[in-house]
């Protein structure tokens, strides 16, 4: 079994750290979105959960990110300011012309850099030291998501990062994603590994699980998420198991939806599928307390957030063993890693867990116990350990 991460006492929080002179940081943060985005997601909340624990441990926070329709420009937020400019494309020079019009007057401490594919180059235009943020590498998605232009450019601008950002710490989510920067040159000593926490008053079992299989698919509908595998998934098994149903949640923003029910009419499965949209966190919750299984078939991922919600509610995952899903689930504890693309293997692994009730119990402890070692104040620790670190040397310009 792969190392855990080290509990931290709640406690803990608000100690010293990282060798920085003080109890309190001020601290301007850049990503693309906040909490209240339509398409807000995993990197989001992690920030929200930094913000929350950080804020209560006195340290001043700014987000800056971009506007949305009906967003207001400035926001206070809980234990947070909030200002926004420019759009899902254009907010990285509204960074830098905001940057320099007024942000730079906010004496700040350290900037928190959150990348998510395209990068804020903050290293060429801030004066204060700069800690990078960096959840998952977007690369061929690119071109799968965007026009090819902004493609091109997201893809040259992510590929810089190593250069742009060499000489900064950086932080990643998990082991192998630490290697994989390594292993293209960038320097052991600036990467830090930070390990997502959980929300156990709000991810937890929930009673029974559903009386027929019931699988889940969690995640925005898009094409690297490759939500049609469990459609293809269900329709083979479902010769052998006559009640099975899965569910899909998640944001639609591009009308994918609307083939996937198609394809689940073509495989005559269209009744055994329920596409639920964008759900409610209780709600969504209710489903992952049920299901005897979630299906993460997706061609990359940072660190998963549906797996490890879905774990601390006792629900296994069948994942392909792509990027952090080779650490979020551990393969025969918590669930099954498959090859990205093996569909029959995929199949294979669901099918062992419906059909085998002690093999699902077993995994099911499994996922609970290793979701009990996360938490967001053991989380903010690891942040502020590599914020007060980076805050007490010079700039790296």
């Amino acid at each position: 079994m792969q190392s855990r991460p080290c509990a931290t006492k709640s406690s803990d929080v608000c100690s010293p750290y990282g060798g920085f002179g003080t109890e309190t940081l001020k601290i301007l943060a850049l990503n693309w979105r906040d909490i209240s985005h339509p398409e807000a997601g995993g990197a989001e909340v992690d920030l929200r959960e930094f913000f929350r624990v950080a804020s209560r441990c006195g340290h001043e926070i700014t987000l800056f990110t971009a506007r949305y329709d009906g967003a207001a420009r400035r926001e206070d937020a809980a234990g947070y300011r909030i200002q926004r400019d420019g759009n899902r494309f254009t907010v990285y020079l509204a960074a830098v012309k905001a940057y320099r019009r007024e942000l730079a007057r906010g004496k700040f401490d350290v900037i928190l850099d959150d990348i998510n594919g395209v990068p804020w180059f903050t290293p060429f235009y801030v004066h204060e030291p700069v800690v990078a943020l960096l959840n998952h590498l977007v690369r061929r998605t690119f071109f799968q998501e965007l026009p090819l232009p902004l493609a091109a450019l997201g893809w040259i601008a992510e590929a810089s990062i190593p250069s742009v950002y060499r000489n900064v710490p950086i932080m990643v989510r998990t082991e192998m994603f630490r290697k994989e920067l390594a292993d293209a040159g960038y320097s052991t000593k600036n990467i830090h590994v930070v390990h997502s926490g959980l929300d156990h008053d709000t991810y937890r079992p929930g009673g029974e699980k559903a009386p027929v299989p019931t699988l889940i698919f969690v995640g925005p509908i898009k094409t690297y998420k490759h939500p049609e595998v469990a459609l293809r998934v269900v329709a083979a098994l479902a010769p052998y198991f006559p009640d099975l149903q899965l569910d899909i949640v998640g944001w639609d923003r591009n009308g994918l939806s609307v083939e996937l029910i198609r394809l689940a009419k073509r495989l005559g499965i269209g009744d055994r599928v329920e596409f639920h949209g964008w759900l409610p966190e209780n709600e969504k919750v209710a489903l992952l307390q049920r299901a005897w299984a979630l299906l993460q078939p997706s061609e990359r991922e940072g660190w998963s957030y549906a797996v490890m919600e879905a774990a601390a509610c006792g629900t296994p995952a069948v994942a392909t063993a792509v990027g952090g899903m080779r650490e979020s689930v551990h393969h025969g504890f918590t669930g099954f890693l498959v090859p990205y693309g093996d569909e029959r293997a995929f199949g294979q692994a669901v099918r062992r867990i419906i059909a085998d009730d002690g093999l699902r119990r077993r995994l099911s402890a499994g996922a609970l116990e290793w979701a009990r070692q996360f938490s967001w104040e053991r989380y903010a620790r690891e942040v502020l350990d590599v914020l007060g670190g980076a805050a007490s040397q010079p700039s790296q310009r």
